[in-house]
């Protein structure tokens, strides 16, 4: 289908998760901005990484709490034959920004591929029709110096790792802000004071904050809760183990399902409407592995798709977005119901 209908029609909002970073998100100039029309919507899409379905209370499992993602699939769309652009990080960031699949798309591995200047993303096609962006979390597209950082492809403010690898460290003494390194205060010299993931969610509640009267774009790429590798037995990394504490599970697996429930807090703490991951099939831990389900079973959800897809949760605005020109090659189907 053409790129024009793909995105002049019924409004998409997609997400995994969201953050604030009071007083050091830059202030847009908001003489700049259009002033909001009620027809044009606010676009949040949040990412969640290395994330199974089988790690969701909405596709069946029930040891991990994830009351705020269940409502999203009980209130909006329930897709029960889905998959992400690729089995790994890079592609599949690769597919969700330019629309294309990995047969056209200029990054097909985890290889540090960055993205050219001709390689038109979402964020690139919504600026013309007056859309304040931003993205925060982990980019992968494009390390430092080359043409594909996030400020180079449509993005007004970006904060967080641009190396997929350095991603695995939740507790970094840098990450990135626009094209400056930003020092993590908490985590010199090696402390563990600064969880990343809290940030992206202050900076991305800070972005919602600013612009809410006007219209804007966030892509907020949560690392949650893919493993630290480098720590091997101990990669699962959180500030603490609750709600879990008291389970009888292997300390990772307490961990990994922490992870995912604070990750189901923010989502709730921001209203967001999807939930889709890079990656990741039925839920890997211990946990969601004992209770295993069909994919084609009952669900609650009022809408369930059964047609292949992209995403694993959509929520679907009836708002549309304004139309404007898009770049031919952006692959895909509608999703509406």
């Amino acid at each position: 289908m053409s790129g024009m209908k793909l995105w002049s029609h019924t409004a998409f909002r997609l997400a995994f998760f969201v953050g604030f970073l009071t007083g050091h998100a830059a202030l847009p100039q908001l003489e700049s901005l259009r002033p909001k029309r009620a027809d044009v919507p606010n676009i949040i899409f949040i990412l969640a990484d290395d994330l199974g379905y089988g790690d969701l209370g909405c596709y069946g499992q029930k040891k991990i709490k994830t009351p705020n993602i269940d409502r999203l699939a009980e209130e909006g769309m329930r897709f029960t034959q889905c998959y992400a652009g690729s089995t790994v990080c890079a592609p599949s960031r690769c597919c969700l920004m330019t629309g294309v699949h990995t047969g056209h798309a200029r990054i097909r591995g985890n290889a540090r591929v960055a993205l050219e200047p001709g390689d038109l993303t979402v964020a690139e096609i919504l600026k013309p029709a007056g859309y304040r962006t931003a993205a925060f979390g982990k980019w992968g597209l494009g390390n430092e110096g080359t043409s594909g950082i996030p400020n180079k492809h449509g993005f007004d403010e970006w904060f967080g790792y641009l190396d997929q690898t350095l991603a695995h460290n939740y507790y970094p003494e840098w990450l990135w802000r626009n094209e400056r390194q930003w020092q993590v205060p908490g985590n010199a010299n090696g402390q563990k004071g600064d969880y990343s993931h809290d940030w992206f969610t202050r900076t991305s509640t800070n972005f919602i904050r600013i612009n809410q009267k006007y219209p804007f774009f966030l892509y907020l790429a949560y690392t949650i809760p893919h493993a630290n590798n480098e720590l091997k037995d101990k990669g699962m990394e959180v500030p603490n183990d609750a709600p879990y504490s008291k389970e009888d599970w292997p300390q990772q697996e307490k961990n990994k399902a922490a992870m995912i429930t604070r990750l189901d807090a923010d989502v709730g703490g921001l209203g967001v409407l999807g939930f889709p991951a890079d990656g990741g099939g039925v839920g890997r831990s211990q946990a969601t592995q004992r209770h295993r389900w069909h994919f084609h079973g009952p669900h609650p959800a009022r809408l369930a798709a059964d047609q292949p897809a992209r995403i694993l949760l959509l929520g679907v605005s009836r708002a549309r977005l304004p139309t404007g020109r898009a770049h031919g090659r952006l692959e895909g189907r509608e999703a509406r119901p």
